[in-house]
């Protein structure tokens, strides 16, 4: 990890600041009019909620591993066309769970939903641990 980035920051829930702790992957929304808006801020130290994002004026959907925000080989696009939908959320799980030697998991998983026919179609990218990517329609 870069020496002067962050590792945790503020969230205001209710009023009331939280500590959250960086993740390995953060996303970032870039906008029409060139501005963006990051899930972990390191210049205000505050926390942003996917809900936070203007999705009217989002551009692209970034998702980028945190432990070197310049190694653009470990960052992944969505451009945002009309009627696409982006999404988010984490799959945290436990291998060997209650067992000697249990391991925590966070798999991010991101994509977008769009009507097709009418239909709603779901793209799901997960990035597992070791930083391998799976893609899914649903």
């Amino acid at each position: 990890m870069i020496n002067n980035m962050k590792t945790t920051f503020t969230y205001i829930r209710d009023g009331v600041p939280e500590e959250v702790k960086r993740e390995k992957w953060g996303w970032i929304a870039l906008y029409k009019d060139g501005s963006f808006l990051k899930q972990f801020d390191d210049e205000s130290g505050i926390f942003h909620r996917f809900s936070e994002i203007n999705l009217e004026e989002l551009h692209c959907f970034v998702m980028q591993c945190q432990d070197d925000p310049q190694d653009v080989s470990k960052r992944y696009e969505i451009h945002i066309q009309d009627g696409m939908k982006p999404i988010h959320y984490y799959q945290k799980g436990k291998l060997k769970f209650g067992e000697e030697g249990e391991v925590a998991y966070t798999l991010y998983c991101f994509g977008f939903e769009q009507l097709i026919n009418g239909q709603t179609a779901k793209t799901i990218m997960t990035i597992y641990p070791k930083g391998v990517v799976s893609i899914k329609n649903e």
